[in-house]
């Protein structure tokens, strides 16, 4: 939306002085192109209250989550893999469910999230077993934490902000499948849900760490590259207005028109 004076021409593109709002309406930025969807009840809205980068980022509460469907993109089989993002949480829950990516049993589904406000766990089905951690580690509020799922080989890690708080030995045999799609703020029951920022979520077919880089956290948005199989800004008003965009409905950004 522009503002034009009587004497400026018309044609005016990109962001300037006379744009009071540009939403560019981008899902995910790799170049797999998935639909990203809000769903549930409650609040979600791209704020300009909190942003790890640029002016805007995810806001959800209540019964809220973002969800991805099911894509050939997250059967990594026996390959690595990385789930990264980062999350500001506002309140404490029974559980806060920061992503999952899940499967209808008896398949693979993992779950990282916070019980009460305290320690960070995580957990993973193997096809018949459910694996879980308590990590030990706080998921302090307010504050904006990066979380980092790493596969490489064998070893499954966790990082928060850069340092590995929990660890599985998987059977080289491993294989992660999914045919249930991936949730940012909610654990496929649609009570587990998070209430706080999502900003930068990223899904990768590589391992991109495989050992603590605290002293290297990412520094500014990413870019896709050829391992970026996901890749969310949660990018909404980029004009220097920074206007909130609210979220009524199940609304998705849609890969498949444009």
């Amino acid at each position: 939306i522009w503002h034009v004076p009587d004497s400026t021409p018309a044609g005016i593109g990109g962001i300037d002085e006379y744009t009071v709002l540009m939403m560019h309406m981008d899902g995910d930025q790799s170049d797999s192109n998935h639909t990203f969807e809000i769903l549930g009840s409650g609040n979600a809205s791209i704020s300009n209250i909190q942003s790890k980068f640029g002016n805007t980022s995810l806001y959800m509460e209540t019964t809220r989550w973002a969800f991805i469907p099911d894509s050939p993109d997250w059967d990594f089989g026996t390959g690595n893999f990385t789930v990264d993002g980062w999350f500001y949480g506002t309140s404490k829950d029974t559980t806060d469910t920061l992503f999952s990516i899940s499967a209808i049993l008896p398949q693979n589904h993992i779950n990282v999230y916070s019980v009460n406000g305290t320690n960070i766990y995580w957990q993973y089905y193997n096809g018949s077993t459910w694996l879980s951690e308590d990590t030990g580690t706080v998921f302090t509020l307010n504050t904006w934490h990066h979380i980092a799922m790493v596969r490489n080989s064998t070893n499954f890690d966790l990082y928060l902000d850069g340092i590995s708080i929990g660890n599985f030995t998987l059977p080289a045999e491993f294989s992660f499948a999914t045919d249930n799609g991936v949730r940012l703020g909610d654990n496929g029951s649609g009570t587990a849900t998070f209430t706080g920022y999502i900003d930068e979520f990223r899904i990768s077919n590589t391992a991109r760490w495989t050992s603590n880089f605290n002293g290297s956290l990412p520094a500014s948005a990413y870019a896709s590259d050829t391992n970026t199989k996901l890749l969310v800004h949660m990018d909404g008003d980029v004009s220097n207005s920074n206007h909130v965009v609210s979220l009524g409905g199940s609304p998705r950004l849609n890969a498949t028109t444009a």
